[in-house]
């Protein structure tokens, strides 16, 4: 793995390979980011641990959503959080908390800052959900989709911590992850 910091990012360059004789079924992995803090809403800000949601936000159909979204799922074999697939993952794949029916846009997922002058987000590529956490995190779990023997996956990610300019941050996304 590769990881380098830079003044407003990290980039993860992430290579997972199945060196075994057995093919691997792994679908996804879950790096956890945690927000709370971030977002004013920590342990020691307030009882209340999904007051950070109201912080975070998703893609659909190019826009900004804010979280809760609309349709906002509340029914899974693990509860509470919301899980949003990728496109074309199979919804048996995806981790088995509430499924928001809506398919997001992109993989970024991110939370404005207490004071709104910041955002954090992140994204991996091949991406496998966007998921709102149980313990006042966020994931763009990234996708391996199961990996045969011998073969590898390489997966590039990004952490970013850049000023509330949300067209931005989109343009930096699109290059990071969509150029040629």
């Amino acid at each position: 793995h590769h990881i380098t910091a830079a003044e407003d990012e990290v980039d993860f360059r992430i290579v997972a390979r199945n060196e075994t004789d057995v093919d691997s079924e792994a679908h996804w992995a879950q790096p956890c980011i945690r927000v709370g803090q971030f977002t004013g809403c920590g342990d020691e800000d307030t009882e209340d641990a999904y007051a950070y949601i109201h912080k975070c936000f998703i893609f659909l159909d190019g826009q900004l959503q804010r979280m809760p979204t609309t349709d906002w799922a509340t029914t899974a074999r693990y509860t509470p959080g919301q899980v949003s697939a990728s496109p074309g993952v199979p919804r048996e794949h995806v981790n088995p908390i509430p499924l928001n029916p809506h398919t997001p846009s992109s993989g970024m997922i991110a939370s404005y800052r207490h004071d709104d002058r910041k955002i954090m987000a992140f994204a991996y590529e091949p991406y496998q959900e966007l998921f709102q956490g149980v313990i006042r995190c966020l994931h763009s779990d990234f996708r391996l989709g199961g990996i045969p023997s011998g073969e590898q996956r390489v997966i590039r990610g990004k952490l970013y911590v850049v000023p509330n300019d949300v067209p931005a941050l989109l343009e930096r996304y699109r290059r990071d992850f969509q150029a040629p």
